[in-house]
């Protein structure tokens, strides 16, 4: 939290794009990934464990909407801000709201809460399991890279059209009110999307549910590409509708598939690693659909890049066995 307050503070002093690029990008990342997921799985394998892990996937799932949320609370506010006293304010005001909530957060009880339920363990003789796997070991397995496939290939999915969603619309001629609120929608379905994951992981298993929300995508995705021929309002929500409740769903699952393959000794080494093919793929996808749209003037290549990678995530889920029975 430190780090993101000073990061915040940092940049509004900005003269050059790589001062931004410095504080935004690696300082606040860092933060954000040190307060990540990473650490909450950590934290939520201990402490659903025994008899209450059958509610670990629901624990994850709502944790990651409360991750999701926090971007539809602080856009609107950043951009209120910007608009009535610039972006240098703006970042002051980022800054001093993150500081005050460090102060929050020091006064939380972390030793409880970061102390796994060892008298849940001892009643229900269910450790958690303590054989150290070396990492090497762990890379060499295919269910390794098949995780950090999914993660990888969603991205590209996902960042291939999400960058480009408001210019997309506006392009095919929706205005950019509309344009706007259709992003903004995609990002508010999600939190529903993620947060019913894990209970239907709970109830159906990881490979079926990940089918659906891949076939969710790749419907929404063919959707929006259909606007540019017919861009009317009725498809633009039959698009926006799965696309977004879909988005963002991968991440539970991949989350709750680490938790149960992987001992706690390893667990948050694992999922740290895993995750870092969220971020390669978005810069691979974010990347490799700005340049298509600049070489061809269109958008269909985007779209055919996305539904593609969507695919190929979602083979994994049947092709590698941990992946298709976790």
């Amino acid at each position: 939290m430190l780090l993101y307050s000073a990061a915040f503070f940092l940049a509004q002093f900005a003269t050059a794009p790589w001062h931004l690029f410095v504080t935004i990008g690696v300082v606040a990342g860092v933060a954000m990934t040190s307060i990540g997921m990473t650490t909450a799985t950590v934290l939520l394998t201990a402490w659903y464990s025994g008899e209450l892990e059958r509610w670990r996937p629901m624990a994850i799932s709502v944790t990651y909407a409360g991750l999701g949320a926090r971007v539809i609370l602080w856009v609107p506010i950043a951009h209120l801000l910007i608009e009535h006293s610039g972006w240098r304010t703006a970042y002051l005001w980022l800054g001093v709201a993150t500081l005050s909530l460090t102060g929050i957060v020091y006064v939380l009880p972390w030793d409880r809460l970061a102390r796994p339920l060892m008298e849940r363990q001892e009643k229900t003789h269910s450790p958690i399991r303590l054989d150290r796997k070396p990492i090497l070991f762990i890379v060499g397995q295919p269910t390794f890279w098949a995780l950090f496939g999914v993660l990888f290939l969603t991205a590209i999915a996902i960042y291939a059209i999400s960058p480009q969603l408001v210019a997309y619309l506006v392009a095919s001629g929706f205005g950019k009110t509309i344009a706007t609120i259709a992003y903004s929608v995609t990002g508010l379905m999600a939190l529903f999307g993620i947060a019913t994951t894990g209970w239907l992981v709970s109830r159906f298993g990881s490979r079926r549910v990940a089918t659906l929300t891949y076939a969710m995508t790749i419907t929404g995705l063919l959707g929006l590409s259909l606007l540019m021929h017919s861009p009317h309002l009725i498809l633009l929500c039959a698009a926006i509708l799965p696309l977004g409740l879909s988005q963002g769903s991968r991440g539970p699952i991949v989350s709750t598939l680490v938790s149960r393959l992987y001992p706690a000794t390893s667990l948050g080494l694992v999922h740290g690693a895993i995750t870092m093919g969220v971020g390669l793929g978005g810069m691979v996808g974010a990347s490799l659909s700005g340049l298509l749209v600049d070489l061809t003037g269109g958008y269909s290549a985007s779209f055919a890049i996305a539904v593609m990678a969507g695919g190929l995530a979602c083979s994994l889920f049947w092709w590698v066995k941990d992946l298709r029975t976790g």
